[in-house]
């Protein structure tokens, strides 16, 4: 952390636990921020602390307002305690709307758009590579599979004729025609090459009906979660693409996109709505959705990043 031994007094002075673990990340995660102002939160200007949480490029609204919420507390905290440079422009800070240009860049806007980033970071289907089952994990969790279930799905769930996915609350989750090719070839593959050797003899997968099972084992969220992590980031820094998708933003993607459908067709959206879509729901016209982490306003912030002004 910037100024660490400043923030570990203040970190210390929290009372419950569960705020201090809160505080220390937030200061973690602005820690080169603050490098790169060459100054501590504490000492910024309104504009400069507005500017610098700005930076953290938030999606959501949650996330802002959280972020607000410590710089504020931190920052106070400093003041009142004489910290030698604090000034008093926590007081003045506004709150804080998610950054449109961190949504384009953290989220899709249509099923196309999750494709051609798939296909910018990994092989091709037909190269019949391991990256199927990653380019799986991703489509699985876009149609409704929460991403700790995705190793859940077995081959007979997928329904490829009405292209749909039978889910674990009895939803029927819709297979958008980019998805075919790599969930075909989870289902149909009894090998797949490794990635960086595309060219050598395929290696056998394991036998079973879990549809992303890999050649070794089948395969959990904590070995494959960090495999691509790996290899997203990295294809984002080398500049290879523009994009930094996660499981869950991309999950957020296809939420936000199928109510987006259902506002073409004339829908009005309401955060009732929106909790079925997050429950892999598609039909919207009855029952209440069990969650309740998807707001509005993300959706409206998403609808406007990629698609411009508000539908009238």
């Amino acid at each position: 952390m910037y100024n660490e031994k400043i923030k570990r007094a203040y970190i210390d002075s929290i009372e419950l636990i569960s705020q201090r673990i809160k505080a220390a990340r937030f200061l973690e995660a602005i820690k080169q921020i603050e490098t790169e102002a060459g100054m501590d939160l504490y000492e910024m200007s309104v504009s400069q602390l507005e500017n610098s949480l700005k930076k953290m490029g938030n999606v959501k609204v949650g996330s802002a307002r959280s972020q607000l919420m410590y710089a504020r507390l931190y920052c106070k905290w400093c003041y009142l305690n004489h910290i030698d440079g604090a000034t008093d422009s926590y007081k003045w800070l506004k709150s804080l709307n998610a950054d449109l240009s961190a949504i384009r860049e953290k989220t899709v806007g249509n099923p196309l758009g999750l494709k051609i980033y798939l296909d910018t970071v990994f092989s091709k289907e037909s190269d019949m590579t391991s990256d199927n089952i990653i380019k799986a994990a991703f489509w699985l969790v876009y149609c409704g599979v929460l991403p700790n279930d995705i190793y859940t799905v077995k081959n007979s769930e997928i329904d490829m004729i009405n292209l749909r996915i039978k889910l674990a609350n009895g939803y029927f989750a819709s297979i958008p025609p980019e998805a075919i090719p790599s969930i075909r070839n989870c289902l149909e593959a009894k090998s797949f090459r490794y990635e960086k050797n595309k060219y050598n003899n395929p290696v056998k997968r394991v036998d079973g009906d879990v549809l992303l099972r890999g050649m070794r084992t089948v395969g959990t969220i904590k070995t494959l979660f960090p495999v691509i992590g790996k290899r997203t980031r990295k294809a984002f820094t080398d500049g290879i693409t523009d994009q930094n998708l996660t499981m869950s933003n991309v999950r957020d993607s296809g939420i936000y996109y199928r109510a987006y459908s259902a506002e073409i067709a004339g829908v009005t959206i309401t955060e009732k709505i929106l909790e079925r879509f997050a429950d892999g729901a598609t039909d919207f016209s009855s029952g209440e959705g069990k969650s309740r982490e998807i707001r509005l306003v993300d959706y409206s912030n998403w609808k406007t990043a990629h698609y411009g002004a508000s539908l009238k």
